[in-house]
């Protein structure tokens, strides 16, 4: 365990990475020194990175993932993979499994990211997803599927750097796009 004063040398590989608690960003290919307190974690993701989670709830999903959350670090192009089965038997092993593949786009001050619709087998029949993104400033504009979100579905806080959007509840069947002007 750390003491309140020990410090941990950290290198990131090359590239543009953020630290995840803070969103600040850090050039890799370099060494750098860290304070982290006994309670932290120093945490660091590349540019481009899609974190996919459930929310904060005491219990874990087992099969399908109800309240996703989807942490993304612009600065590149990304993808990830959420895969859910039923986490009981051994079906996965004859297709018994869905998958859900997000990327993420960041061109000309636009950050678009896609979630596409579920291959495989559903667990469930939609789920409610909330999307951070570390960014600069609030954004300018937000568009799901072409149409713009309202400001209560989208909150930027500053000093942590995180623009929360609320997608709301979208089937597991259907693809979908946001659109972040930054």
């Amino acid at each position: 365990m750390l003491a309140d004063d020990e410090h941990r040398d950290i290198y990131l590989p090359k590239g543009t990475w953020y630290d995840y608690a803070t969103g600040e960003q850090k050039k890799g290919g370099a060494h750098f020194t860290v304070f982290p307190t006994l309670a932290d974690v120093p945490i660091y993701a590349k540019a481009g990175s899609i974190i996919v989670r459930q929310d904060d709830s005491p219990v874990p999903a087992v099969s399908h993932v109800d309240d996703l959350l989807l942490d993304v670090f612009p600065g590149a192009g990304g993808e990830a993979e959420l895969y859910e089965d039923d986490g009981q038997s051994p079906e996965y092993k004859k297709d018994g499994f869905g998958r859900t593949v997000f990327k993420l786009k960041d061109t000309a001050g636009t950050l678009t990211l896609t979630g596409e619709a579920l291959k495989g087998a559903a667990f469930g029949p939609s789920r409610k997803i909330t999307v951070k993104l570390v960014l600069d400033s609030s954004p300018r504009s937000v568009l799901l599927n072409g149409a713009r979100l309202s400001t209560r579905r989208v909150r930027y806080d500053q000093n942590t750097r995180w623009c929360t959007v609320l997608l709301g509840r979208i089937s597991v069947r259907s693809g979908w796009r946001l659109m972040v002007r930054k």
